[in-house]
């Protein structure tokens, strides 16, 4: 009956498909660490390789939060490919309406011709595949023999230190040793979320140590010929205009009524603040907002006064019907 509603937001949708199904982290996606630190370098490397046209792929890529990010530079739709289909159902429906979604398996060879896509990227999701030299090799058979091209794993977890949802990660040489083809470059996430965190650029011309890459609990790895890739980018400032709905974080909830209305940070569970409490150093615990830049902001307007409050995710720019 959820499901067929059409006042059904995304958030119904989540809870109606039960606990197993990570709503919790799904919901929150747009402003968790992981997410911000993979937003900016997919803005960066597609950003720069799709520049001249071409397409991107976002593989395991659940429910699309990342797959949004590709519509507007993708030159041909972008396809989402996830095993499981209420993810890309999801997509298609609320958060990145307009892809090609894929039902497919990552531990399988990928059902894509050869030279398919220019950009090819998996996030928050690489710790999990068991096929790793498979999928990585799939990956690389995506973008062919382009020079142009690209490939990008986001957030894959790091053997030499432990993470609360661990899954089966390698070292950091285990995953350059992956790569048969491609000279990859490996990055510390922490070092990343850094430059999103001060404002940028997001600093890919650096070449972190062995003892940085050793000491992170996350890391990016980016593969591609193009030199261009591997410099600082500038970060895309907050849009002024809503391209879904302009609203305050999910993460907050309201505590005082009043003019200026007051919000507070509150986590959905302890687990979910163990694992994503870096947020902290760029949502604040408490924000007040008044009442006429709250009716801008459902007007689909930022208000200047806000723009802080965005570049910090308190203000995010959501897909419609979203919560």
């Amino acid at each position: 009956a959820v499901a067929s509603s059409d006042s059904a937001t995304y958030r119904d949708l989540v809870d109606a498909l039960g606990p197993n199904f990570e709503g919790g982290y799904f919901l929150y996606r747009f402003s968790d660490p992981t997410y911000v630190v993979a937003q900016a370098v997919v803005r960066a490397v597609a950003g720069t390789v799709l520049r001249g046209g071409g397409r991107a792929i976002d593989i395991c890529g659940g429910s699309g939060h990342l797959t949004r990010s590709l519509l507007e530079l993708s030159s041909e739709t972008p396809v989402l490919a996830d095993l499981y289909f209420a993810k890309i159902w999801l997509a298609r429906r609320f958060t990145a309406p307009g892809c090609e979604p894929v039902c497919c398996d990552g531990n399988a060879p990928l059902p894509f011709a050869r030279g398919a896509f220019r950009y090819a990227m998996c996030s928050d999701a690489f710790q999990y595949i068991w096929t790793k030299r498979q999928f990585v090799a799939e990956m690389v058979r995506l973008i062919g023999d382009d020079t142009a091209g690209a490939v990008v794993i986001n957030h894959t977890h790091n053997q030499r230190t432990w993470s609360p949802s661990h899954g089966q990660p390698l070292t950091p040489e285990g995953y350059r040793d992956l790569f048969e083809t491609l000279e990859p470059r490996l990055f510390g996430e922490t070092g990343l979320l850094a430059d999103v965190v001060k404002g940028g650029p997001l600093d890919l011309g650096r070449r972190d140590s062995g003892e940085t890459l050793d000491a992170d609990p996350a890391l990016t790895i980016v593969g591609t010929r193009r030199p261009d890739v591997f410099a600082p980018h500038r970060l895309a400032p907050p849009p002024s205009d809503a391209r879904g709905e302009l609203r305050v974080n999910p993460l907050y909830v309201l505590d005082s009524d009043a003019d200026p209305a007051g919000y507070r940070l509150r986590f959905p569970s302890e687990d979910y603040e163990q694992e994503y409490g870096a947020c902290r150093q760029y949502l604040p615990d408490r924000v007040t907002i008044d009442r006429a830049s709250l009716a801008a902001l459902d007007a689909g307007r930022l208000p200047s006064g806000l723009l802080d409050l965005a570049r910090r995710r308190v203000i995010v720019d959501l897909p419609k019907n979203y919560y």
